[in-house]
């Protein structure tokens, strides 16, 4: 009986299809953008107006928030941006080793406007909706080819945020 189950486990896992790698590379996770000493002057003295106009309208905890955010901002800027392993498979996309599964994608859009060219991946949840890889070395075409079997390409649309976060060299 227990032999039996045995072979039965060992026949399943043999029709499993083996998991490959269709596509593989490494980028750093976002380009860090270099701040000038002009825009570091123009961020404090905003800060300072607006820490100054708070406390003259007596607003104490506008300026603990204020000076929270500040704080969160400077953490922010001094993060180093981390090397992240993309890999491409028959089941989905592994960023480092977490799966995201075609399923859970809704759509993609590549932008080759920026350098190097970013893969925007719209995923179906409601806390991250979006996965935004730099491509590095990797061929567009062989990205679109990969995943247009899988998930629908839609036209790359800039938002509102993304504007600013490249006006603002946030990142």
């Amino acid at each position: 009986m227990e032999e039996e189950k045995q072979e039965l486990i060992e026949d399943d896992l043999q029709e499993m299809p083996q998991e490959s790698t269709l596509l593989g590379w490494e980028s750093l996770e976002y380009i860090k953008s270099e701040t000038t000493k002009y825009w570091l002057i123009i961020a404090i003295v905003l800060f300072v107006a607006i820490v100054g106009f708070l406390a003259y309208k007596r607003d104490y905890f506008g300026v603990g928030i204020a000076i929270i955010v500040a704080l969160c901002f400077y953490w922010y800027k001094r993060q180093k941006p981390v090397m992240r392993s993309y890999k491409v498979t028959q089941l989905g996309l592994y960023v480092d080793d977490t799966l995201y599964p075609y399923n859970s994608i809704l759509s993609y859009s590549l932008n080759t406007a920026s350098t190097p060219p970013k893969l925007k991946i719209r995923l179906n949840k409601r806390s991250s909706p979006y996965l935004i890889i730099l491509l590095g070395g990797v061929e567009v075409l062989t990205i679109k080819t990969i995943f247009d079997q899988h998930i629908p390409e839609v036209p790359n649309d800039v938002s509102i945020v993304d504007m600013l976060i490249n006006i603002l060299k946030i990142q």
